[in-house]
C-alpha cells in the first residue's frame, strides 16, 4: 500500500486503528484482529480513503482485499481479480478518462465485454491487504483495445494480465467501432496526456 494523502485515512474515525490493520493484513489468524481493526477492513473505499491516480500513462487505484474475496486460506481466490480488473476498468473511465462508464452502458447502450484474458499468478494477496491495481493501455484497435493491468503490494508484484476488450452494440449485439470521443481520450491517455493527483474515489 503506498502511502495515501492527509485526506485520506488521516482525520477520519479509522486514523488511529488503520497502521495496526495494515500490520496485521499478513497476519491471520483472523481472530487475532480487534473490533476496531476488522471494522476498517470491512468499511467502504469511501470510509478508507481509498484513492485513483493517474501518472503519465499508467492509472493506479487501491484496492482493499475483503474476505469476500478470498478462499478459507485467507488470500484472495483467483477468479475475483477479474471482478477487480472490470471495476478498475470502471474507475479508469470514470476519474482518468471522464468518461462516466454507466452512462456508456445504460444511456448509450454499449459495453466493453473481456474477450481476451492471459495472465500470470506472481503471489498471493492477503486479506486485510491495500493492494494497487494498475493499467496501461497496449493497443488501440478498430473496435478493440489491449490492456496490461496489474496489482502491486509496495514493489511486490502479485499479478499481471494482458486483457483484450470489445465495444459492443447492446442493440445490434455485435462489436462497433470505438466512439470518437472514447477514442481520444484513449489516445490522449496512452500518450499520457491526462495525468491526476490523488484522489478519493
Amino acid at each position: 500500500m503506498r502511502e495515501l494523502p492527509a485526506q485520506g485515512v488521516e482525520g477520519s474515525k479509522f486514523a488511529a486503528i488503520a497502521p495496526a490493520a495494515s500490520a496485521n493484513a499478513g497476519g491471520i489468524p483472523w481472530d487475532n484482529l480487534s473490533s476496531a481493526e476488522a471494522e476498517y477492513m470491512n468499511c467502504s473505499s469511501e470510509e478508507q480513503g481509498m484513492t485513483t491516480e493517474t501518472k503519465k500513462d499508467v492509472f493506479y487505484s487501491d484496492m482493499l482485499v475483503r474476505f469476500s474475496h478470498c478462499d478459507p486460506a485467507g488470500i484472495i481466490f483467483y477468479p475475483h481479480y477479474f471482478v477487480m480488473f472490470n471495476g478498475l476498468v470502471e474507475d479508469w473511465f470514470n476519474h482518468a478518462l471522464e468518461i462516466n462508464y454507466a452512462d456508456f452502458i445504460t444511456t448509450r447502450r454499449m459495453g466493453l465485454p473481456m474477450v481476451n484474458i492471459k495472465c500470470d499468478f506472481v503471489a498471493p494477496s492477503k486479506i486485510g491487504e491495500v493492494i494497487t491495481l494498475t493499467l496501461r493501455i497496449d493497443r488501440i484497435g478498430k473496435s478493440s483495445l489491449t490492456l496490461a493491468v496489474g496489482a502491486l503490494l509496495g514493489d511486490q508484484t502479485r499479478i499481471t494480465a494482458q486483457l483484450t476488450l470489445c465495444v459492443f452494440s447492446f442493440e445490434t449485439k455485435r462489436a462497433v467501432p470505438i466512439p470518437d470521443d472514447l477514442r481520444d481520450r484513449l489516445s490522449d491517455f496512452k500518450q499520457g496526456r491526462l495525468e491526476h493527483p490523488w484522489r478519493q474515489a
